[in-house]
């Protein structure tokens, strides 16, 4: 992840350096600001929103059947005493036994919930000495990153062409999964926070910090957690906050599909299909950041294979100058 931080702000260390400020100094400032600016704030956003989820399901973890109104509202309304008159066709089922049936599964959801928000908080030391590792690994790497590149050049196994051509995709996928996937999703949870607190659905922050970190998930992106809102206001018979959600709901996919392109434009993109898979299977093998790293991956592999699928382009061949009459 320091790496490719770095590899975003060399732009503005060249900025910096033809400004005459000396590259460890440049690199300082750029590595002091980012942290400030975005991996502070991210943590902390994080840590806030899980402790305030946890606050929200501890509760319920300690009722195996909590008696919440809301589900006795729910099961009491019309829309959910149509739904049941339709499925008594296909399933008998009285308002009673739907009542206990949410019961059980709010119960059940709210301790997985709570040991995986629990989680958190045992790794929070290995968490923050990881943030350690970024931030001084990003220092390093303004620094000293032109070096490295010199030597991949030196000695890589592909010719100076393919190098370049994967570095040069190195560099648009860092700035299309991570740059693009930031100012998006931080676009997106802005506003919906900002709905939901105008409609006085609660829990705002909590909300907030869910779209944010769900809009870097290909294809499904924040779907879940703004329909899952909306859902839930339909529960708990908050018209309000129901047309908030779902109006919140399209205009974030409409801010999706505009931010994201206008800064991918000149990038190769992933196929959907794979950049969804890569970025699941990232953080099933990698952990959070391996939804940043793994479309990387998958894109640097997707170069390799173009390499190695497309021949190499032979250099054109001058002919030789026509004998002249005295030549043998």
């Amino acid at each position: 992840m320091g790496g490719i931080f770095a590899v975003l702000l060399v732009p503005l260390l060249e900025r910096l350096e033809a400004r005459k400020v000396p590259t460890a100094l440049a690199s300082a400032l750029l590595t002091v600001g980012i942290t400030l600016l975005f991996i502070i704030p991210a943590s902390l956003l994080l840590y806030l929103s899980i402790r305030t989820g946890l606050q929200q399901v501890q509760a319920l973890r300690n009722a195996p059947k909590p008696d919440v109104d809301w589900v006795h509202s729910f099961a009491e309304s019309p829309f959910a005493t149509r739904l049941l008159d339709w499925l008594k066709d296909l399933y008998p089922i009285t308002s009673e036994e739907l009542v206990v049936s949410l019961q059980d599964l709010i119960a059940s959801t709210s301790l997985r919930a709570a040991d995986l928000l629990g989680g958190f908080f045992l790794n929070l030391p290995s968490v923050v000495m990881a943030m350690v590792v970024v931030i001084v690994s990003l220092y390093f790497f303004l620094v000293d990153g032109r070096r490295l590149v010199l030597f991949f050049r030196r000695n890589s196994i592909f010719s100076t062409r393919q190098t370049d051509q994967l570095i040069d995709r190195l560099e648009t996928s860092c700035r299309s999964v991570l740059l693009a996937s930031i100012v998006s999703g931080i676009a997106q949870a802005f506003f919906f926070a900002v709905l939901a607190a105008l409609a006085r659905i609660p829990n705002v922050p909590l909300i907030g910090a869910l779209v944010f970190f769900s809009s870097f998930i290909p294809v499904v992106g924040t779907a879940p957690v703004t329909l899952g809102v909306a859902l839930h206001q339909l529960l708990v018979g908050n018209s309000v906050g129901l047309i908030a959600a779902l109006v919140g709901a399209g205009v974030v996919t409409m801010m999706d599909n505009f931010i994201r392109p206008w800064f991918l434009r000149g990038t190769v993109n992933l196929h959907p299909l794979l950049a969804f898979v890569a970025a699941f299977g990232g953080l099933q093998t990698l952990g959070f950041v391996g939804v940043f790293l793994g479309p990387i991956i998958a894109a640097l592999f997707m170069a390799i294979l173009q390499i190695f699928t497309e021949p190499e382009s032979e250099p054109t061949r001058i002919a030789p100058p026509p004998a002249g009459p005295g030549a043998s």
